[in-house]
């Protein structure tokens, strides 16, 4: 049956269509029961009023409440149900409140007039249903709400100006929410998806959006910057309580998977906890929950590239595309408040997880002066242990001063075997590799702010990290690799041993002074000095038989390099704003003084000026919307090991050695941004324009030898220069929701092939067009297609790639009890330039039930529903063209029992 049903959608998607179909017939029915009251809303003296809140509230209880803020002509819309009695509320900050008995019968038009309220006293402005200061809009909840809402979540799909995507991101006006925070402090690192999920809505007194959002509170005014913060206030009887849901679920063929996230909150006291244990592959914790909740020194300070962990963790956090999982997460925050001016959190990760992933691949090598085929099987297991703690301190003395003090120690070991099958003509070859990759990371800031009057402020701190990572590997093959290259003695099997070793000592200063010259003019002046002392150390060798060692220092290979890198450098920032533009001016003078130490010495010493420039037309409100352009002068220097000079193993048809003759790269980076956000004609658009182009970079230089390679890298002028833009266009209309993203992307590049230097052009483009239901009585259906072009050339070739990816989901909730989720997504990939055509198709599906005033939910699902075996996708890099096919996990039923605090 279910093969049958897979067939149906890959071969007649129009089954979707029609479904679709069906309902824009149905909502265009409920579109034809609705009217729209509109109009103006005006002052005495007849000038518009902008962010008046208008409420319709019908009188049968049973119907859902209706509300709109005016735009910045004082304009509203209301989409009202014909026929019923609806009271409506118009108010605003400042003026007298109206109401009104309407019944809707056909679109009408409205103007009304507000009184100004000049005995209106905070306590009463505070209890508007929105409340507009300046940066920072406040909702009361309980004038959107109906009491039906569980989470936070089903607070905020009812506020106006506020989205939720997929993912828990949260826009308010288009623009993103940057940190989340309960009674001003923030909530797990400020991680939005685990708050909105999770805070219950009966807890919820009011909710502020902020924006211009500064972690250090007295500093605000004093910079610029793009955050937003959502600071949910609770209400008085609900500031000590505990929640959070269990679930534990069964499936087919031994799937299990057990999760829990529980929370318990009190003014001086929060304890999070996340856990789980599974083998069907799901995320227990992102990446994204990883990165809100490691935290960073404070924003004001700009230089995180100095000293954020550099070496992603992604890897051992998300598994993707494995047919075999296990994995088992832990996670604790705790937060206390020890008394009025001291606050201390920490937190701590546990990860263990177990994969297995299969990978056919095709590469095509296209040399300057040949080409062949590769098939290649790649199997591997990967065990991963990971364990981080962080604590950070603060002490605020007083509201003008601040100290902090953040400290985090990470340690991974991970185990990965591989075994490769490589085929070429006639030359079938295996290799079996087992890598043993330790790693221990630290670091450290202290901080320190100080307002010492009205316009004067001063920031430092002081960073470190050492960062430390040993891979020991060994490889066993069959045959002679890399012949001409290294030199192998004679064996039935030959087995490699490989040691590499990189450590880096990495420490940074900064002070920072600010000066408020009035209301529309500001003035930041820096210094700060970054010092940096990296370790590449690397062994390769042939074990034999007779316990002896075959070294191949003799040849050229073996690397014990110091890399020693000092920054110091000088900046200037300054901010002007004039009526409705802002200019924003930066100057940093950089001294760099470098040393490397191996087989010879090298110094060098040069200095460098950083120019950068951004120009804001238009105003923060997302009605009037803003242009933003921007453009950056930006220096950096590679990796360490592009500097070691002797070789070094790095896969099974390649060696690799650096030049310590390479300098910073430096290049032009610049951008233009549109925003807009309409409410009242339900639209939302966006657009940006990125230009990067390299004045000196590095490109790679490769020697091949037959199907060997050697890589090393070289300095050049004008190596690269890429183009990316994106177009993001939404449109609400009546029961609608329209959006179509166009991305286009182009990169040309310059690589270096046996001497021969060449040219390589990337370019790809995209579009994602859907539409999307919101209407409460009716199931939330999405039809969408993606379609996506690529176009590979050289100055030998020319490969031309397109994927289209039909997509549909239906979501239902039916009868208070019942919720229906379905998912599918077909994907062809065609290589119009070598005729190759592959596709798969993934759907998911669920039901759960649960009672509204329940704890108790459980939940019947399916992933991969049709049991796809394997995905199918293509990539390209330098001189390599690859069409890879992935195996997954097979289709997995679970019947999940969840328990909700």
């Amino acid at each position: 049956m279910l093969l049958y049903i897979h067939k149906v959608f890959n071969y007649n998607l129009i089954k979707i269509s029609i479904i679709f179909i069906i309902c824009f017939l149905y909502a265009s029915s409920l579109k034809a029961q609705s009217t729209t009251l509109y109009g103006v809303v005006k002052d005495s003296l007849q000038q518009p009023l902008v962010f008046i809140t208008l409420i319709a509230k019908p009188t049968d209880k049973s119907k859902t409440m209706k509300y709109v803020i005016t735009d910045d002509k004082g304009r509203y819309k209301l989409e009202l149900q014909k026929n019923i009695s609806y009271i409506i509320s118009v108010s605003g900050m400042g003026f007298k409140a109206y109401d009104f008995t309407y019944i809707p019968l056909e679109n009408f038009e409205k103007n009304i007039e507000l009184v100004d309220d000049i005995n209106q006293l905070d306590e009463v402005i505070i209890e508007l249903p929105i409340v507009v200061k300046k940066d920072t809009i406040i909702y009361k909840t309980d004038k959107f709400t109906t009491g039906e809402e569980r989470k936070l979540k089903d607070i905020l799909k009812k506020l106006p100006g506020i989205e939720i995507d997929e993912t828990g991101t949260i826009t308010s006006n288009g623009k993103k929410v940057t940190h989340l925070l309960v009674e001003n402090k923030s909530f797990f690192g400020g991680n939005s998806k685990l708050g909105i999920e999770n805070i219950p809505a009966n807890s919820v007194y009011k909710i502020e959006v902020i924006d211009d959002y500064n972690e250090i509170s007295f500093l605000k005014g004093m910079t610029r910057n793009e955050n937003m913060a959502m600071n949910i206030k609770l209400k008085e009887d609900k500031k000590n309580f505990v929640f959070g849901d269990v679930e534990a679920g069964k499936g087919n063929k031994n799937y299990y998977k057990a999760h829990a996230n529980l929370f318990y909150y009190h003014p001086k006291l929060n304890i999070n906890f996340i856990g789980g244990i599974n083998n069907t592959g799901e995320k227990s914790f992102s990446y994204e929950d990883y990165k809100s909740i490691i935290g960073s020194p404070s924003s004001v300070f700009n230089i995180n590239e100095f000293f954020t962990e550099k070496n992603t963790i992604s890897q051992d956090i998300e598994t993707t595309d494995v047919f075999k999982s296990k994995n088992k997460i832990g996670a604790l925050n705790f937060t206390r408040t020890l008394n009025d001016k001291i606050d201390f959190s920490s937190y701590f990760i546990f990860l263990n997880s177990h994969n297995e992933d299969l990978k056919e691949t095709n590469n095509q090598y296209l040399l300057p002066n040949s080409s062949y085929l590769e098939y290649v099987v790649n199997s591997g297991v990967r065990r991963k242990n990971l364990g981080i703690g962080k604590l950070n301190f603060k002490y605020t003395p007083n509201n003008k001063e601040e100290w902090s003090f953040k400290m985090l120690a990470k340690r991974t070991d991970n185990l990965d075997d591989k075994l490769i099958l490589s085929i070429i003509g006639l030359d079938e070859k295996f290799i079996k590799s087992s890598t043993d990759i330790e790693n221990y990371y630290v670091s450290g800031n202290l901080e320190w702010h100080k307002k010492i009057s009205k316009k004067h402020a001063f920031s430092t701190s002081s960073n470190f990290i050492y960062d430390k990572k040993d891979s020991d590997a060994i490889w066993n093959t069959n045959r002679y690799i890399l012949e001409g290259l290294i030199s192998l003695q004679p064996a039935e099997v030959y087995r490699l041993k490989l040691l590499h070793q990189l450590q880096k000592k990495d420490f940074n200063g900064i002070f920072k002074h600010y000066w408020t010259i009035n209301n529309f003019n500001i003035l930041h002046t820096i210094i700060g000095n970054y010092y940096g002392s990296h370790q590449f150390y690397t062994k390769d060798s042939q074990l034999l038989e007779d316990q002896m060692t075959n070294d191949f220092e003799g040849y050229g290979f073996g690397n014990d390099l110091n890399f020693k890198l000092n920054d110091f450098y000088l900046g200037v920032y300054y901010n002007a704003r004039v009526g409705k533009f802002e200019f924003a001016q930066s100057l940093f003078l950089h001294n760099y003084s470098w040393s490397i130490n191996q087989s010879n010495f090298t110094e060098k010493n040069k200095w460098v000026l950083l120019p950068e420039f951004s120009l804001k037309i238009g105003s923060s409100s997302s009605y009037v919307g803003n242009i933003r352009l921007n453009y950056k002068l930006k220096s950096s220097f590679s990796d360490v090991s592009k500097l070691a000079n002797n070789y070094y193993l790095q896969s099974y048809n390649s060696v690799h050695v650096g030049n310590d003759h390479l300098e910073n790269e430096l290049y032009h980076a610049s951008s233009a941004t549109y925003f807009k956000s309409d409410l009242y004609r339900g639209v939302y658009l966006f657009s940006k324009i990125n230009y990067t182009k390299k004045i000196n970079g590095i490109i790679n230089s490769i020697v091949a030898i037959n199907e060997n390679s050697v890589f090393s890298y070289e300095m050049l002028s004008k190596p690269e220069e890429s183009f990316a833009g994106t177009l993001i266009v939404e449109k609400r209309l009546k029961n609608f929701k329209y959006k179509i993203r166009t991305r286009l992307f182009s990169t040309k590049y310059t690589q270096k092939i046996n001497s021969n230097i060449s040219t390589y052009k990337n370019e790809s483009a995209s579009y994602r067009a859907s539409v999307r239901t919101s209407h409460e009585n009716f199931p939330i259906v999405e039809l969408g297609f993606k379609q996506s072009f690529g176009n590979y050339s050289s100055s030998r070739s020319n490969y031309k790639f397109t994927t289209n990816e039909p997509f549909f989901s239906f979501d239902y909730d039916f009868l208070k009890k019942f919720i229906f989720s379905f998912d599918y997504t077909y994907y062809k990939y065609q290589n119009k330039s070598l005729n190759l055509t592959n596709s798969y198709s993934i759907s998911n599906v669920s039901i759960l039930y649960g009672k509204e005033n329940s704890a108790w939910n459980f939940k019947l699902s399916a992933n991969n529903l049709f049991d796809i075996k394997f995905k199918n996708q293509n990539s390209f890099d330098t001189y390599i063209i690859s069409e890879n096919k992935t195996s997954i996990l097979p289709r997995i039923a679970m019947f999940s029992i969840i328990y909700k605090l």
